[in-house]
Formats: structure tokens, C-alpha cells, sequence
């Protein structure tokens, strides 16, 4: 068995060969972020959706509003759990749409649409509830910001129930 030797740099010496060590991993990254509930989508084509409660963190990568800020390079798998309400005001509601995860502002995958009607007269007044869960895997790079945006496109009477947007790194 070769004889060890360390010098004052720590790195180990076999028979005059360098045995470099290997670096250790990057840490976990990890997040979950939600929002109670009350925002109200409007008649608008597309908003960002906000998550100002931080329910846990491994460090200091969530931005304002709850977007997720990339603190190391590297893959990183999201969820994002939402439940949608739709205030009727006639007999027959709809409501249609779809969610997508934005890097930087552009978005990157679009969660497949959702949409919703009831055929039966309601009262006007009455709500209707849905839940939307998407995921995504990705490549990312340091300073990356990944927001979701709504698209709203068949009803201006939707109030968002609670959400949930977590992930992790790879």
C-alpha cells in the first residue's frame, strides 16, 4: 500500500502522483411557497400568479411575489397545485384557459387547458370550483426567474383558491 502523505494545500500524494479531491455537491435546493387564497382574475388575457407566503426554503432564492430565483445551474423539477372559482352570473357558466410556467418572462410549457361548463341552469350568484396540477422538469441557469402565468379566456369572474408552487433541484 503506497504511503500517504498530506502537504499544507490538503490535497493527497501517492508516489509523487496529486489526487485532487472531489468537490462536494452542491446544496439541496429546495421550496414551497403558497398563496391562501382571494387573488381574483379579471377579464384579462394573462397574468402572473402570486405566491407571497413562503411555507419553506433551503435558501434565499424566492423573489418577490413568490417567484423562484435560480441559485445554482443545474435541473430542478416544480409543481404547482391551483383551484379556481367561478362566479356565475348566468344559468350556464364557463370557463376556459390555461396555466403555463415562464422563464425570465418567456414561456416554456403550458399545462394542457383547462376547461369547465355546466349545463344545468344555476342561480346566479353560485360558484364552481376547479383544480389545475402541473409539473415541470428543467435545465436552468443561475439568475433564471420562473413565475406561472394564468390565461384566462372564456370567463371574467375567477377568483383564485388556494395554491401551492414548490420544486427542488435535481
Amino acid at each position: 500500500m503506497p504511503k500517504k502523505v498530506k502537504n499544507k494545500t490538503n490535497i493527497a500524494i501517492y508516489k509523487g502522483r496529486c489526487i485532487t479531491p472531489i468537490p462536494p455537491a452542491p446544496p439541496a435546493v429546495r421550496f414551497s411557497l403558497s398563496n391562501p387564497a382571494g387573488q381574483v382574475i379579471g377579464n384579462v388575457i394573462s397574468t402572473t400568479l402570486l405566491f407571497p407566503t413562503t411555507d419553506y426554503s433551503t435558501g434565499p432564492f424566492i423573489g418577490p411575489n413568490g417567484t423562484f430565483v435560480v441559485p445554482q445551474s443545474g435541473f430542478y423539477h416544480f409543481d404547482v397545485t391551483i383551484g379556481l372559482a367561478f362566479l356565475i352570473n348566468t344559468g350556464y357558466p364557463t370557463g376556459n384557459g390555461n396555466f403555463t410556467f415562464a422563464i425570465n418572462g418567456t414561456s416554456i410549457t403550458t399545462a394542457p387547458n383547462w376547461s369547465a361548463s355546466i349545463y344545468n341552469p344555476t342561480p346566479a350568484g353560485f360558484a364552481f370550483c376547479l383544480s389545475a396540477n402541473f409539473s415541470l422538469d428543467t435545465q436552468l441557469t443561475v439568475g433564471d426567474v420562473i413565475t406561472i402565468v394564468i390565461f384566462n379566456t372564456g370567463n371574467p369572474n375567477i377568483t383564485l383558491l388556494p395554491m401551492q408552487f414548490n420544486g427542488h433541484s435535481l
